[in-house]
């Protein structure tokens, strides 16, 4: 913990162009871990782990500890040696999984959010004496149940989640507006940037009711081609901020792309786009723009990984690195992790991360030598992402050139990058860096984190197959080539034969058939004058 990392040294306030924020998702507290009512009961209801366990979601005491971590953090940046946290973001997912599955589901959620936004306030409040921008958006686990926002009337729902945000966002009169009529809104953290909040459930292929998403698959027209009115708010916001001369961080919780676990589209695909489609246009114009929108930051996949997807050659067709990141939650095989982001202040670029997190596995190392009830596990913190993998800083560029260092070593199962990479995405978590060793699991890494649909995904797998087919050594290309050469001759010799045999037997037909003068007929009389 008391280690110094690069992007501290760097941001030591040496640099006044920095700046720092914190990043914050997928926490899924469950008020019922250790009794009857825990998600996954069989495993969860055994509070003696008392600050978690992998296949259950959070506790309250993991909460309680995440929270304190923040406030540590801004503790360290807030006595002028480091670049100053000047505001947060939170992707999403505050509340377990399957609320639905309790006996008062609505009232449930009312509480979870409630009692989980109440305590982020008055510990950045406490800490700071003063408040802290905070942006966050709608997990598909923040309504219930999950996924479920009613296209035509909304307003329980957002209700809901509006209140319960209220306490750590304190919303203003317009944002509270927005968020009401369709869980979006849009916020200046600072002078400079503006951060927009994306409602991504209804873009979503598990979006309930699931009658409101018919058509609405392989991108014909849907019934509702703009749900809430988002997107027209969306293109409103960036021509707002265009003018303005603003930088802008787009946040969401369900990214617009396809997931590496399964390798299935998150998003239906008329939303997709519809969503590219807006952003594109506000990309760079040539290499020396370095554009309005600076980073998208999702959650919901509860690992650490990237997005890089490229619609062509041109600057116009870039698109600006998506970011997704790792899990307050173990449930799914990671350990509890924040994270905190490095940035320029003047023109929004994203220099660096780095990632904090609870070792679970060490934890369970040493429940036999302490008492784990009592004693709060250290947090860990990881090297940066530029240390990990040597690259100058989070943009296109430096994204792009790290892909092409995982395709060069794709075949390579002693990889360092890709062991490297996989153990940062189940943050340190066991045997993670053992995850994705054979050439068709890494092929499959690649392609879905360069597409967006599962037809461009399918196209990429099949790509790498024609690549892949074997081809022939030198010596048999040479040999092949020798035989098309003499067969190319013989030909062309049997044509040059076939053509005079052709033209003389058409002469000799020619002359067969001519008319030649009869002979006289010796049974006629012959003139007079000849006798």
């Amino acid at each position: 913990q008391n280690k110094v990392s690069s992007m501290d040294q760097e941001s030591n306030g040496q640099n006044r162009e920095l700046g720092q924020f914190i990043w914050l998702s997928d926490l899924h507290y469950d008020p019922y871990y250790g009794s009857s009512n825990a998600l996954n009961t069989k495993s969860c209801e055994d509070a003696s782990r008392v600050h978690g366990q992998v296949q259950c979601d959070s506790p309250y005491a993991l909460v309680d500890l995440v929270f304190k971590q923040i406030a540590q953090l801004l503790i360290e940046d807030d006595d002028g040696s480091n670049a100053p946290v000047e505001f947060m973001v939170v992707t999403g997912d505050l509340a377990r999984h399957a609320t639905e599955q309790l006996d008062d589901p609505v009232s449930e959620m009312k509480h979870i959010l409630g009692n989980v936004g109440r305590h982020l306030h008055s510990t950045i409040t406490e800490t700071l004496n003063h408040s802290l921008p905070i942006v966050a958006d709608i997990g598909n686990n923040d309504v219930t149940p999950d996924y479920y926002i009613d296209l035509v009337d909304p307003s329980e729902t957002l209700e809901i989640v509006t209140n319960g945000y209220q306490e750590f966002l304190d919303f203003k009169k317009e944002e509270r507006s927005t968020f009401l009529r369709g869980g979006y809104f849009a916020r200046n953290v600072t002078d400079k940037l503006t951060i927009i909040s994306l409602n991504t459930n209804f873009y979503s292929l598990f979006h309930s009711p699931v009658n409101q998403n018919s058509g609405n698959i392989n991108g014909t027209s849907p019934p509702f081609p703009d749900p809430l009115g988002q997107f027209a708010w969306l293109e409103k916001q960036l021509e707002i901020a265009h003018i303005a001369q603003r930088k802008v961080y787009i946040l969401g919780h369900i990214p617009p792309a396809m997931g590496t676990f399964r390798h299935a589209q998150l998003w239906q695909e008329y939303y997709l786009e519809k969503y590219y489609s807006v952003l594109s246009k506000y990309h760079p114009i040539n290499t020396n723009d370095d554009g309005m929108i600076q980073g998208q930051f999702f959650g919901h996949l509860h690992s650490d990984e990237f997005r890089l997807v490229n619609h062509g050659d041109t600057p116009s067709d870039r698109q600006w690195p998506l970011l997704i990141t790792s899990s307050v939650t173990p449930i799914y095989g990671a350990n509890p992790s924040i994270r905190r982001v490095l940035y320029n202040r003047t023109n929004g670029l994203l220099v660096d991360y780095e990632t904090f997190y609870i070792d679970l596995g060490q934890q369970i190392d040493d429940e036999e030598n302490r008492d784990v009830n009592t004693s709060a596990p250290e947090w860990v913190r990881d090297e940066s992402f530029r240390e990990a993998f040597e690259v100058i800083d989070m943009s296109y560029e430096s994204l792009k050139g790290l892909l092409d260092q995982f395709r060069e070593s794709t075949d390579d199962p002693n990889s360092a990058i890709w062991q490297r990479f996989f153990a940062r995405h189940h943050v340190q978590y066991e045997n993670g860096a053992d995850h994705c060793p054979d050439q068709e699991c890494r092929r499959g890494f690649l392609c879905a984190v360069t597409t967006r649909t599962s037809a461009e995904y399918n196209y990429c797998m099949k790509s790498y197959d024609v690549e892949s087919s074997p081809k022939p050594s030198s010596s048999a290309y040479l040999e092949s080539l020798i035989l098309i050469v003499a067969a190319a001759v013989l030909g062309v010799a049997f044509a040059f034969w076939l053509q005079r045999y052709l033209r003389r037997r058409h002469y000799q037909q020619q002359i067969d058939e001519q008319e030649l003068p009869e002979e006289p007929n010796p049974s006629l009389s012959l003139p007079s004058e000849m006798t």
